[in-house]
């Protein structure tokens, strides 16, 4: 119905929801999360208009300034009042993005720790019960950037900032997992974005980080193709691509240089 679904970080420690299906602006707080841990969270609406928040919820502890406990959250208003589940405990969700297929079933991608190094997961509720599937090697943790996108028939495919400090993208649309280098050379792949088109193409925004520059990797053509969309300046910073209906790309981004949002299309 064209109406707006944002979820968001209060720092005073509570994930929120504003929505202004009513009419006027409403907002509810859904969770205390603990410090510097709810800015990690992703909002998903289904067939249904219900709406499904992803989130990085932190027991933090201010002797060590660390999360010492940390939980990958999903939070639903589907039954009527909201609902809290955890989906992955123990230092699991960081920069959660979730997707809905088109039987309303919940898809995550996100961090976690195992010991020093993190990787990235995945986990659904497809099947009826929550199942987590570990994919791959990020860089760091707070560095673990990563997005999720549902193609036609539900399957999964994600782009993250991998171990090696490059763009990887993994999928299960074969049936099995499989992963792909997209781009490499020197902190490329930050602040990704993924988007899936209607023919099951995808199409990756993201940061080149040593030349602060946007770039755009898509598979269309069979094979994985890289293109510097923005070069001026110190640019590319907090990318987010859409598709629309005539398959053509939309990205925001941030412009560091001139404190500025961005845009490109084509």
């Amino acid at each position: 119905n064209n109406k707006v679904h944002i979820s968001y970080y209060d720092p005073y420690s509570y994930v929120k929801y504003a929505t202004n299906k009513s009419g006027s602006w409403k907002i509810y707080a859904i969770a205390d999360v603990g410090m510097d841990a709810g800015d990690n969270n992703d909002i998903a609406i289904d067939s249904n208009d219900k709406v499904h928040i992803a989130y990085f919820h932190c027991d933090y502890d201010e002797d060590d300034g660390a999360c010492d406990v940390g939980d990958l959250k999903y939070a639903t208003n589907k039954f009527g009042s909201w609902q809290i589940y955890v989906v992955d405990a123990d230092k699991a969700g960081w920069h959660p993005s979730i997707a809905m297929d088109s039987e309303d079933k919940i898809h995550i991608s996100y961090g976690k720790y195992s010991g020093s190094h993190a990787d990235l997961w995945y986990a659904t509720n497809a099947s009826g019960s929550w199942q987590k599937f570990n994919i791959g090697g990020l860089f760091g943790g707070m560095e673990g950037y990563n997005s999720i996108a549902l193609d036609s028939s539900g399957k999964a495919h994600m782009s993250y900032y991998d171990g090696g400090r490059n763009l990887s993208y993994a999928t299960n649309a074969s049936g099995a997992w499989q992963i792909s280098n997209v781009d490499s050379g020197g902190k490329t792949g930050l602040f990704n974005s993924i988007a899936v088109d209607s023919s099951n193409h995808v199409h990756i925004s993201y940061c080149d980080y040593d030349n602060r520059d946007l770039k755009y990797a898509t598979n269309k053509s069979g094979e994985w193709e890289t293109f510097t969309l923005d070069s001026d300046g110190d640019v590319g910073l907090h990318s987010s691509i859409a598709v629309d209906s005539g398959d053509y790309i939309h990205i925001g981004y941030y412009d560091r240089d001139n404190g500025s949002l961005k845009y490109a299309t084509n």
